[in-house]
């Protein structure tokens, strides 16, 4: 038996998040302080503007993990 609804009609309201640029970057990450404030063009280099991934290596930092070795963008 199939059935009707589709994984689509049960998930509401799909918003959709644009990746942020750099001054918006910079201003997020000088917000919250810390080593990521300074690494901001090596980091925006690394990740471009994906919020998840920039506050990923922000809270990496505050916890004393070197993002360097950790973090690389797979092509």
């Amino acid at each position: 038996m199939r059935i009707a609804r589709s994984a689509k009609s049960r998930l509401g309201k799909v918003v959709t998040v644009d990746d942020i640029s750099y001054l918006e970057a910079k201003a997020f990450l000088n917000k919250k302080g810390g080593k990521a404030s300074e690494l901001l063009e090596e980091i925006f280099d690394l990740v471009g503007g994906r919020i998840k991934l920039i506050e990923s290596i922000n809270n990496d930092l505050e916890d004393g993990v070197s993002w360097a070795g950790k973090w690389y963008i797979r092509k």
